[in-house]
């Protein structure tokens, strides 16, 4: 019914103005103007938006070269953004801005401007959780960690995060309009694989053999010895029986030095065996002239 009654209204104004739209004059338009202003404040009071804003736009063409231009233009705008039309009234407050105005009219619209802009936009702040890394976000420059960027469009934005001893990190981030979306991204520590325990080798039987061989050597010499023993038994005194002393004394050292290395290299070999079954270190096993040297 309001709007039937305006609509009404504005007939009988043509009406009545009929003249000044035949002969327009700056006068007439200016009157013509400040009766459409009228109404579209009386509109806008009373949250009928879409009111003041047909208003509004039928005063615009009528004030082209006038001073109130600039306030229906700057009006308009206003009209747009109460209407929650972001994209409208950006576009509106670009336009009055490129009207001659006076007063601080100007600097509310650049207020107007940047705050709708950020309602369009928003902000994006990334965390690694104290871990330096380098950000890496579609679109954008990289930077280090924490990285953070304002004036985002809403969307879906892939996210990596890449650190020095890290696994890198992934994630798709959703920024939405006049908002600040805050992602953590936890990195997690690169572990090496771990290192196959090597074993000996070759090294037990090799220290196995050497110590079978120099136990086969003493029992030889055992048994030589044990028979050198019976013939200096069996001697008088004299030089005979002093030379075949000094044989089964030879024998018999070189007899116990046999057994001695024969059970260094068992035991050597048995170790080197056991600490293979464990995974531990291993051992060097260096035969010498005077038997065998263990390096660990």
């Amino acid at each position: 019914m309001r709007h039937i009654v305006l609509a009404l209204l504005w007939v009988l104004l043509g009406a009545v103005a009929t003249p000044a739209w035949a002969a327009p004059d700056a006068k007439a338009r200016a009157v013509r103007v400040q009766r459409f202003v009228d109404i579209a404040t009386k509109q806008f009071k009373e949250g009928d938006f879409e009111s003041a804003l047909i208003a509004l736009r039928d005063a615009e063409p009528l004030a082209e070269g006038l001073p109130a231009l600039g306030v229906i233009r700057y009006n308009i705008a206003r009209v747009f953004e109460e209407m929650g039309k972001a994209d409208a009234a950006i576009q509106a407050y670009q336009d009055y801005l490129q009207t001659p105005d006076s007063g601080p009219r100007r600097a509310k619209a650049r207020e107007a401007l940047k705050r709708l802009d950020g309602q369009r936009s928003g902000s994006l702040e990334i965390d690694c959780g104290g871990v330096k890394g380098t950000v890496i976000v579609e679109g954008f420059p990289e930077g280090d960690c924490p990285w953070t960027w304002s004036g985002v469009k809403p969307g879906t934005y892939p996210v990596r995060v890449l650190a020095e001893g890290h696994l890198p990190a992934r994630r798709e981030v959703a920024v939405q309009p006049g908002q600040t979306t805050r992602v953590m991204l936890t990195l997690r520590p690169r572990v090496a694989a771990p290192k196959q325990a090597q074993g000996p080798g070759a090294w037990p039987w090799v220290a196995a053999g050497v110590g079978f061989a120099a136990i086969g050597t003493g029992v030889a010499f055992h048994l030589q010895a044990l028979e050198t023993k019976d013939d200096v038994e069996a001697l008088p005194p004299g030089a005979d029986r002093d030379s075949k002393q000094d044989s089964f004394e030879g024998q018999r050292l070189v007899a116990y030095v046999g057994y001695g290395v024969g059970l260094a290299g068992l035991g050597v070999a048995t170790w080197l065996l056991l600490r293979e079954e464990d995974g531990g270190a291993t051992a060097r096993v260096v035969p010498t002239g005077n038997g065998v040297l263990v390096r660990f």
